[in-house]
Order: structure tokens, then sequence, then C-alpha cells
């Protein structure tokens, strides 16, 4: 666990905070995928993808929390990878297609990397 901590607020009438480690939060997450799957993943005990998204809460801090507490920009290239695993086991391929390609999407960064072969 990092010494740093970030506080995050999970309701817009601030009920409670709750601080999580810097490896606990990512920046963003450009394909919505983490939130749209993240019941099955806490079911599924993932704790590795399940990763709190501060840009939403935080929207005009991204220079502070990427730059000054190292807060890992978006998913990283692993991440993705368990991601397509996770929805590929708990989809039929042809249901998980739309959702495979849209982690390809933005994994646009890595594309000079990673070839995604679909047979």
């Amino acid at each position: 666990m990092q010494c740093l901590k970030i506080a995050c607020i999970e309701s817009p009438d601030i009920l409670y905070i709750h601080f999580s480690g810097r490896s606990d939060v990512r920046w963003h997450d450009p394909s919505g995928l983490f939130a749209k799957y993240k019941k099955s993943i806490e079911d599924q005990k993932l704790t590795e993808l399940n990763r709190v998204v501060l840009k939403g809460i935080y929207w005009d801090m991204e220079h502070f929390f990427t730059h000054g507490a190292r807060v890992e920009k978006q998913p990283t290239l692993t991440e993705q990878m368990k991601l397509i695993k996770h929805i590929t086991d708990t989809k039929t391929v042809q249901n998980a297609l739309p959702d495979i390609l849209l982690v390809s999407k933005a994994m646009q960064y890595f594309e000079k990397y990673v070839y995604l072969i679909i047979i």
C-alpha cells in the first residue's frame, strides 16, 4: 500500500469520505467498461481491476493527481487485457465483441504493441 492517501467523495452531498491508496485509484477510464463490469469484477474478487476513477469527482485537478500524486492516468495494458479476459469469461463471444472492440479502441495508445485478433 502506498503512503499517499487520496480522499474520494462517494456522494454528491458528501455523506462520507473514503480514503484510497494511489494503487486503488486511476484518473480516467476511457472505455467506461470497468464501471460497467464493476459488479461482476467485485463478485469475482478481481480487486486489481476495481479502482476508483477520480476524473468524475475531481474533474479540474488532473495535473495534480497525474503529476503531483502520480496516479495512473488510465488503465494499464495488463488491466485492459485482464478486463477483456473477464468480459469473455462472463459473456459469449458474440455478446462480448462490442465491449472487446471498445476496450481495443481505448487501447489506441498501445496499438503499436498489441494486435488483437478475434477468431
